[in-house]
């Protein structure tokens, strides 16, 4: 189920909240209390935020999706 709802910030921001109530069904029938927290809090605090909206979370079509690049040029060692 984590691995599914990393592959959220993947696809295109009008299809993230349903495939989160997807996943989310999909999990209710065999999920432990923990995981059923977790969905709540990805829920909450992710895509109902007011802070930023699906659009600030999917990374899909962007040629840079992670701050690798930028991590790379800050790295002293």
């Amino acid at each position: 189920m984590l691995r599914k709802l990393l592959a959220l910030l993947l696809l295109p921001a009008e299809h993230i909240q349903p495939a989160f109530a997807a996943v989310s069904l999909a999990g209710v029938s065999d999920a432990a209390a923990v995981d059923q927290q977790y969905l709540s809090y990805v829920s909450v605090t992710w895509l109902e935020s007011t802070v930023w909206s699906a659009d600030n979370l999917s990374v899909y079509g962007q040629h840079v999706r992670t701050n690798n690049d930028v991590e790379e040029e800050t790295d002293m060692a």
